[in-house]
C-alpha cells in the first residue's frame, strides 16, 4: 500500500490491504482472519479481541486518510 507502510506492522499493512481493496463494502470477522494470519489453522483460536486491538490500532494510524467503522457482528469497512 501507499501508506506510510514502516508505521504499520505487517498485520496491520496486511489488514489495511484488505480493506482497500473492499472499500465501502463490509468485511467480515472471517476474510480478516484468511487475510491477516493466512498460517492459523484454527481461525477460532483468534479471538475478536485481538481483532479488535489490530482494528483500533490500524484506526488509530490511518485515521487522517481514511474512516474505519465498525458493524457489530457484521466486520468492518473503509471509507
Amino acid at each position: 500500500s501507499n501508506y506510510k507502510a514502516n508505521d504499520l506492522t505487517a498485520a496491520e499493512t496486511r489488514l489495511l490491504d484488505l480493506l482497500v481493496a473492499n472499500k465501502g463494502q463490509i468485511v467480515s470477522k472471517n476474510q480478516i482472519c484468511d487475510s491477516v494470519y493466512p498460517d492459523v489453522k484454527n481461525k477460532a483460536g483468534i479471538s475478536d479481541h485481538s481483532l479488535d486491538q489490530l482494528v483500533h490500532r490500524l484506526r488509530a494510524k490511518i485515521k487522517n486518510k481514511y474512516t474505519l467503522t465498525t458493524h457489530r457482528g457484521l466486520g468492518y469497512k473503509l471509507s
